[in-house]
């Protein structure tokens, strides 16, 4: 479903509860990844790039012990088996990652294990994505594992855009004046092929 990062912003912890785990998809450089911080106000915040993993990151790395063969879990990873206070975890650019990343994903956001292990109930997971149509290397979706979230289309406005420039108190006013004369900047952009 369509929605704005207004909205976005008030509903991600509203999900985060429910313990519902959220895809935002949408074009490139329209805020995901800053909603989702700016969104964690009381939690920790754990964010991960799929797209810069291999398999072994979320199943575990094989290994043998006392004669039997585990997956033992390491790095950050391991932290969400016993964390023990509100802990988000982001999975940022999902849709650029291989597909045997992506099947490793499947137990850790529907079972809620790693390598075997339970996940502490204290976790809440969040992905972002581009769509293949935005030509921002997205070359396709699980959909076993897509359809393990709840799907929010993040759909940019100049308002939304001009109310969070004005917070940042970092853009120059030339270019919040510039998008409050042309909304089309932030409303209308399409990809390229060209390097613009």
């Amino acid at each position: 479903m369509n929605t704005t990062p207004q909205q976005l912003i008030k509903l991600i912890p509203i999900l985060a509860q429910s313990g519902q785990p959220m895809l935002i998809t949408g074009r490139p450089g329209i805020g995901k990844s800053d909603i989702v911080e700016q969104s964690a106000i009381g939690v920790n915040l754990i964010t991960m790039y799929p797209a810069l993993s291999d398999p072994t990151d979320f199943k575990g790395y094989p290994a043998i012990v006392n004669g039997e063969a585990v997956f033992i879990t390491f790095g950050e990873l391991k932290k969400l088996l016993t964390v023990d206070v509100p802990t988000w975890v982001f999975f940022d650019e999902i849709g650029q990652s291989a597909p045997s990343v992506q099947a490793a994903l499947m137990p850790v956001v529907l079972a809620r294990t790693i390598g075997g292990e339970k996940i502490s109930p204290y976790v809440y997971f969040i992905a972002a994505t581009n769509r293949k149509s935005d030509r921002s290397g997205v070359t396709g979706f699980l959909e076993a594992l897509k359809s393990r979230f709840t799907i929010y289309n993040l759909e940019p406005t100049a308002a939304d855009w001009i109310a969070w420039a004005i917070q940042k108190q970092e853009v120059p006013v030339a270019f919040i004046g510039a998008v409050k004369n042309n909304p089309d900047l932030i409303e209308r952009w399409e990809p390229s092929r060209e390097i613009e």
